[in-house]
């Protein structure tokens, strides 16, 4: 069923809504995606249906010394565990009515032009749909393990992040952190130390110097009001925009710190809406408020190696087994969507199949800065959303 039949200068080169131009456009839209977490675990196509991953120690060691012309050993590595994780699919869609699509293929320019934007923005939500259980999924990978079940269809998805438990600290409780004031406590908690103490611990063992640690913008206000982070600002202008006057604590333009010790801080604020177990509709964030993770990103003593990778899936492709990896498209007629009750027009599916993983798990520390997160949301005045 055409759209735009006829008009062959639509944008995209898509003249059906059936088209495998659709595929193309989505793959397209689907890189326009605002997870803050998502450049640390960048996506790859793998022609497979599971996950397979292997978690070893940082292979430094050095190449063997030969005497020319004699053989040499074969290359060997450290003992490796590895795991298959099932990826997770996931899909939505959306229906045109079929007024709406006598309306799109009335002769005119401007009707054109609608059609082609009503198609790509019905898309583009699909899309973000699908980019946000990505960005769920992520969020969990960091906060020890994915373990998220759908509250419509009952379908979980189970995977162990790998994460040691000697990389899991509470302050006040655990060394070399304990002892230290939670990090609500404004007056005299300690943040700049405490991270001291577990960035020298994580480079003393071997496991990579953490460069980046994601925090939720409310903890990252909280520490705005530590008097340990204000006594590292520019005592002279405590609320200003300059730089700190060490540079344990850098401010950016909007006056918050963008690293600490050295530290480059992610703000994860997003926010995403899911189902409770009433059924209810609850507005979540995505990254609790009193939650830090510190990670290295890759090993600057050893460049090819990275954190982790969101692996992108063959899943349900319309072609079947011929089908290629990542995001599809498929239309069908409306009494496909229910039979011969449905309202006539044409429905558009979008899915996808993945799951993010770790490369190198021992790289990632988890910190709960406090026991409870509403200590933290009754400092910073804000209970507006589930934690």
């Amino acid at each position: 069923m055409s759209l735009t039949q006829g008009y062959d200068s639509a944008p995209y080169g898509i003249k059906e809504l059936g088209s495998t131009y659709l595929t193309e456009m989505a793959r397209e839209l689907q890189q326009l995606q605002a997870d803050p977490l998502g450049k640390f675990l960048p996506q790859r196509e793998i022609m497979e249906k599971e996950v397979k991953v292997e978690w070893t120690e940082d292979n430094l060691r050095v190449t063997g010394v030969v005497k020319p012309g004699m053989p040499n050993k074969l290359n060997t590595f450290a003992k490796a565990q590895s795991f298959s994780f099932q990826a997770a699919y996931f899909r939505r869609g959306q229906f045109i009515d079929q007024d709406t699509i006598n309306y799109l293929r009335a002769p005119g320019t401007m009707m054109q032009e609608y059609g082609m934007d009503l198609v790509q923005e019905q898309m583009q939500e699909l899309l973000d749909q699908g980019n946000m259980m990505l960005s769920v999924l992520r969020a969990q990978l960091f906060l020890g393990g994915i373990n998220y079940t759908d509250p419509e269809t009952g379908v979980s998805i189970v995977a162990n992040s790998g994460i040691p438990a000697g990389n899991l600290y509470t302050i006040g409780t655990t060394a070399p952190v304990a002892g230290s004031p939670q990090w609500h406590l404004t007056a005299t908690a300690t943040p700049v130390t405490d991270l001291q103490k577990i960035i020298f611990r994580a480079r003393l063992e071997g496991k990579n110097t953490p460069t980046h640690m994601i925090m939720n913008g409310q903890l990252l206000q909280l520490l705005m009001m530590n008097k340990e982070i204000r006594s590292y600002i520019h005592p002279t202008a405590p609320t200003s925009l300059q730089v700190g006057a060490s540079s344990l604590v850098q401010l950016g333009a909007d006056g918050y710190p963008t690293r600490i010790c050295g530290v480059e801080i992610v703000r994860c604020d997003t926010l995403y809406d899911d189902l409770d177990n009433t059924g209810a509709l609850v507005r979540r964030y995505l990254w609790p408020v009193n939650k830090v993770v510190l990670f290295s990103a890759n090993n600057p003593d050893l460049p090819g190696q990275i954190l982790g990778n969101t692996f992108l899936t063959k899943g349900e492709h319309p072609n079947g087994h011929n089908g290629s990896t990542g995001v599809w498209v498929r239309t069908f007629m409306g009494d496909s969507l229910g039979g011969p009750t449905t309202a006539p027009g044409v429905g558009m599916q979008v899915g996808m199949a993945g799951l993010p993983v770790f490369k190198k798990p021992k790289w990632v520390h988890i910190l709960t800065v406090s026991t409870n997160a509403s200590d933290i949301t009754g400092v910073t005045g804000s209970t507006k959303y589930v934690v």
